[in-house]
């Protein structure tokens, strides 16, 4: 099994294509559903692990969970500031567990970047996308926004997780 993160797809959210241009270089919502969806299985296999930083998409539960089912591998939810719903609504939709961050070993999740004392830990986050922020340039920090990334989960293989995992 293998660990990925990913963040900020805002599935069916019809003006992130333009806040995000060029980031995000497609025509319509589907175009850009089906490029993600084809980035994401390029790399994850239904036997991996994904955490999902936050932000994962707008709309009810049937569109959210069948996003959700084209999407291999598990998945656990840290809720962004855009996942409005109950997280019971977000495990029906089909994630193995929500959270509003989770500490696995010596890497922190969560959505927007920590603020907080870090205490030696790596915050994986997103929110800020492609946009330039205070934690660009430090080592305590990655962003995993689908902007930054080419939509594409990346894998975690060298940072020690723990058993949250």
């Amino acid at each position: 099994m293998k660990v990925f993160a990913i963040a900020d797809h805002h599935f069916f959210h019809k003006n992130i294509i333009e806040y995000s241009y060029p980031y995000r270089p497609f025509d319509t919502l589907e175009e850009m559903h089906d490029y993600s969806i084809q980035q994401w299985n390029n790399v994850v296999s239904n036997e991996d692990l994904v955490i999902y930083c936050g932000d994962f998409g707008f709309g009810n539960k049937e569109i959210l969970t069948e996003i959700l089912s084209k999407l291999n591998g598990q998945k656990i939810l840290i809720k962004g500031n855009h996942d409005n719903h109950s997280n019971s609504f977000f495990l029906d939709c089909g994630f193995r567990s929500v959270h509003k961050k989770l500490c696995c070993g010596n890497v922190l999740f969560t959505h927007k970047p920590y603020t907080k004392a870090l205490h030696g830990r790596l915050n994986i986050h997103g929110h800020i996308h492609n946009n330039s922020s205070q934690y660009d340039n430090s080592c305590d920090y990655w962003n995993v926004s689908v902007e930054m990334h080419n939509f594409q989960p990346v894998e975690l293989t060298e940072f020690k997780l723990g058993e949250c995992c």
